[in-house]
């Protein structure tokens, strides 16, 4: 799922394992009804604050609702999973993500200069690696579901209707 979603970013199964093996690092899976993985959503969890490095949804499923899905699982009213803050970095040029995510609530809040130190841009048939600005989006709702009953889901998959 993630090499078809980012071909030119994609993790291997080294990068995954180090990911989830950090405290708080979370790779969920997104599973349809027939048990077939259609997307993924990795993402850090502290104590009140949830923040998103990635999510990816087969081609064959966007635009049907599944990375909003997804993405309430972390910010929904009664998500087990829920935090009161759910934050995510954005690169400057990822318009579509940052549209996607001022459509469930999220704010940019700032931006982080240079935060994205492997950003290629081509110019005359030449790449040129660059540091990219990171935009920062926010969401923030206060927290109505009990902790443990939360902590306890955090790390199941998603499972899409």
């Amino acid at each position: 799922v993630h090499a078809t979603c980012y071909p030119t970013e994609a993790w291997t199964a080294d990068d995954f394992r180090r990911f989830s093996e950090k405290p708080g690092q979370v790779v969920r899976s997104i599973v349809a009804g027939n048990g077939r993985v259609i997307g993924s959503m990795l993402y850090r969890m502290s104590a009140h604050e949830a923040r998103i490095a990635r999510v990816a949804v087969l081609p064959k499923y966007r635009r049907q609702g599944v990375a909003t899905y997804a993405v309430r699982t972390l910010t929904g009213l009664r998500s087990p999973c829920r935090k009161e803050v759910c934050s995510a970095r954005l690169r400057e040029h990822d318009v579509a993500s940052q549209l996607f995510l001022s459509s469930l609530g999220f704010s940019k809040t700032s931006t982080k200069a240079g935060y994205y130190k492997d950003a290629k841009i081509l110019v005359g048939g030449e790449i040129l690696v660059t540091d990219e600005d990171a935009y920062v989006f926010r969401y923030e709702r206060p927290m109505v579901v009990a902790r443990r009953r939360r902590q306890r889901r955090a790390v199941e998959a998603v499972t899409w209707p």
